[in-house]
């Protein structure tokens, strides 16, 4: 048996040929923002063998990176959300600094800033990962340079 459907526009009354097909809106996607982490990141952690409260800082870290991976979260806050004091956790960070897995920006007043390291995660368009790496080193030897 053949079926012969049609759609009738009810404005005008017309038939329209063939079967109406719904489909539902796109989605927005129910995360905030991806989180780009390369696998060696993980390799170091191991290798270098954090314990626990180095990988809980890690997280912390992890959890505030906000675009660009700026951490906009000052390190008290930082601790407080995971309930260290901020003197371990701010010793806990510079592990992470001399692994190379956090960069210390300059100071914004008394707070100094602190970023993901570009090499092992990236918050943003891919586009725009090659240029911030490269701003990336360029102030960290500038940073060096003002030190020396």
């Amino acid at each position: 048996m053949r079926r012969n459907l049609a759609t009738i526009d009810l404005d005008t009354g017309e038939f329209v040929e063939g079967m109406p097909v719904w489909t539902p809106p796109k989605g927005k996607l129910r995360f905030k923002m991806w989180l780009a982490v390369n696998n060696e990141v993980w390799d170091r952690l191991i290798e270098d063998k954090f314990d626990g409260n180095t990988l809980r800082v890690w997280m912390a870290l992890l959890m505030n990176c906000t675009w660009q991976n700026k951490i906009p979260v000052s390190q008290r806050e930082m601790a407080e959300q995971i309930g260290m004091d901020s003197a371990n956790f701010s010793r806990y960070v510079n592990r992470l600094a001399d692994a190379g897995l956090v960069v210390k920006t300059n100071k914004e007043g008394r707070q100094q800033r602190l970023e993901l390291s570009l090499h092992y995660v990236w918050k943003g368009k891919a586009k725009e990962h090659s240029k911030a790496l490269s701003d990336q080193i360029a102030g960290i030897k500038a940073r060096a340079k003002e030190a020396a």
